[in-house]
């Protein structure tokens, strides 16, 4: 599991800041910030876990590159008997080729949908087994099989293996981002949510008029629906979005990313395991061998992988900072002017002035500063997450290419989209 997510880079963060409070502070003020600090920690921990476009403990794609005014349509807790039939035929009509996150016992019970929705050229996904509310609550092991489970459901029913998975109600844990590593899967989020379940068609379909834009990842449903109502919703987008200008395209072309696994991939996704890496160390050339093996590890996980395929450099420190960035900075500065040096301050103004009260406003300045600070970092923060995690890539990606060279076997692939010129999507099937 990579060390670098959001969710470890701002514990250590929290960790580091708690712990400088802890020095900075005595008495009540100490634990009165420390209850604030930990409450903005809680908080922001509670929006990681529901909201997936945070990428606070998995990485995931909610849209798709710009540029060619294309969005994608993906359909989540199918399949249903009632409803998945009547859709696919609305999509074959306005030739849409969407995505189907489906549920792997309602998989297992329905195979021949499942194999329906495959034959018309759709793209399957994974979306859990048993799509439970507890399943945000799985430690590793278990969320793993509850995902592996309905890998094997869909390669039995297609032949297919699955890339793409989307967990249930889009929500997170420190555990996923290993889970889905082990099956080799990629998250698939969204960035258009109509909540469609529950409202009517014409307010989802103004929703997702007002949100969508290049590159939109839509969701709607097919499990547990109304089958006019959502071909309904269906009918209007496909003939509305085209007139504003937009075009539906795949999954697989709107990420860039295969739907499916190859042999190759799974073979090579468990080729450097310890005892292989090891092996493999043995063809280490000038690096020592502990350095080869050490280097092949890193460069076999998720972290080092996105930052060897998009060659991570620091470019992203010449740019001049946000705003909100060195608005913080500064007054994280500022902070330290009012502390101790204003105690100091007022303490000598009291003495000179032989005015007991006045001595009061160091405490006071002390405690604002505090304040201060606190807000300082929040307003850095982000972008100082950004910095250290820019700063981790390259580093990551200069290690690694030092000790094994600019070509290695640990590259993930990348499907390319079609040619713009051509006006057509070329994974789109013909009717």
């Amino acid at each position: 599991m990579s060390l670098m997510h959001h969710f470890y880079l701002t514990t250590l963060f929290f960790v580091f800041s708690t712990l400088a409070i802890g020095f900075c502070t005595t008495g009540p003020a100490q634990w009165a910030v420390m209850a604030v600090w930990l409450f903005l920690y809680v908080a922001l921990v509670a929006l990681g876990v529901s909201v997936l476009r945070l990428n606070f403990f998995v990485r995931a794609i909610c849209r798709g590159e710009p540029g060619r005014k294309h969005v994608a349509l993906t359909f989540d807790d199918g399949p249903d008997p009632a409803v998945t039939p009547k859709l696919l035929d609305v999509l074959d009509r306005n030739r849409i080729q969407a995505g189907f996150f489906v549920v792997g016992s309602k998989a297992a019970a329905h195979p021949d949908l499942v194999r329906e929705i495959d034959r018309r050229g759709h793209v399957l996904g994974n979306h859990s087994y048993r799509h439970a509310w507890w399943t945000n609550f799985l430690l590793s092991g278990r969320l793993a099989r509850e995902i592996r489970r309905t890998q094997e459901v869909i390669r039995a029913v297609t032949g297919k293996t699955p890339a793409f998975y989307r967990p249930p109600m889009g929500l997170t844990n420190p555990h996923l981002s290993w889970a889905v590593r082990q099956a080799g899967l990629t998250v698939i989020g969204w960035e258009v949510r109509p909540f469609d379940t529950q409202k009517d068609a014409d307010t989802v379909i103004r929703r997702v008029l007002n949100k969508v834009r290049d590159g939109s990842i839509i969701l709607l449903h097919d499990g547990g629906r109304n089958a006019a109502h959502i071909a309904h919703v269906v009918e209007e987008l496909a003939k509305t979005l085209p007139e504003h200008g937009f075009s539906f395209t795949s999954l697989e072309t709107i990420t860039g990313l295969d739907a499916y696994q190859s042999g190759a991939e799974k073979e090579k996704r468990g080729a450097f395991r310890l005892r292989s890496a090891w092996r493999a160390s043995l063809q280490h050339g000038n690096a020592p061998r502990l350095l080869h093996f050490v280097a092949l590890l890193i460069a076999d996980t998720t972290y080092a992988k996105k930052a060897l395929a998009e060659k991570t450099d620091l470019v992203a420190f010449q740019s001049r900072p946000s705003g909100p960035f060195l608005t913080g900075i500064g007054l994280v500065l500022f902070s330290y002017v009012l502390g101790w040096p204003m105690v100091g301050l007022f303490g000598f103004l009291a003495a000179w002035f032989k005015e007991p009260f006045l001595f009061l406003g160091g405490p006071v300045c002390y405690a604002i500063s505090h304040l201060v600070w606190l807000l300082g970092m929040l307003l850095a923060g982000r972008d100082s997450i950004r910095y250290v995690d820019v700063f981790f890539r390259w580093g990551t990606r200069r290690a690694v290419e030092r000790v094994l060279g600019e070509t290695h076997p640990c590259q993930p692939r990348r499907v390319p989209g079609p040619d713009p010129s051509s006006g057509k999507d070329d994974k789109r099937r013909s009717l």
